[in-house]
């Protein structure tokens, strides 16, 4: 994905092209962009990807979902990876109703009853909920989320 141009920047975000061309500067002087001249456009600079490496370690799915990946695990019996596995999986949401991960379990396509099936979809959506709900996503009334 290509850069912006202050033209673009600016649009964007609705500023005076002066104001963004001295807020543009600073970020590059800091290293949160990086200019490419060979385009005149601007992109994230390595102070910014390392930042977002930072948030990325402080992000509360980690510590949200590990607690309820162990207990989904106990639950559904930790079947092993072998040929004959199905899987199943539900997504896990944050505040915005963004997908931002899944979990999934697996069983023995020969064990696959209509029972098993409904129980294990109901502890994996169990699962999904709680963090999806720890991560700030409301579901909507009445849409089966």
């Amino acid at each position: 994905m290509g850069g912006l141009g202050i033209t673009e920047l600016s649009s964007a975000l609705k500023l005076p092209k002066s104001t963004m061309h001295r807020l543009i500067v600073t970020l590059e002087a800091a290293g949160y962009v990086a200019f490419d001249p060979a385009t005149a456009t601007y992109s994230l600079g390595g102070r910014a990807a390392r930042l977002a490496e930072q948030l990325n370690h402080q992000s509360p799915l980690l510590a949200f979902a590990g607690p309820m990946l162990e207990l989904l695990t106990r639950e559904c019996d930790n079947e092993e990876y072998t040929r004959g596995l199905r899987c199943i999986a539900a997504p896990i949401k944050d505040v915005s109703s963004n997908v931002i991960a899944a979990m999934s379990v697996s069983m023995f396509k020969h064990k696959m009853t209509a029972a098993r099936r409904a129980f294990f979809k109901a502890a994996l959506l169990r699962a999904t909920s709680e963090v999806s709900e720890k991560l700030g996503y409301l579901p909507a009334a009445g849409n089966g989320e």
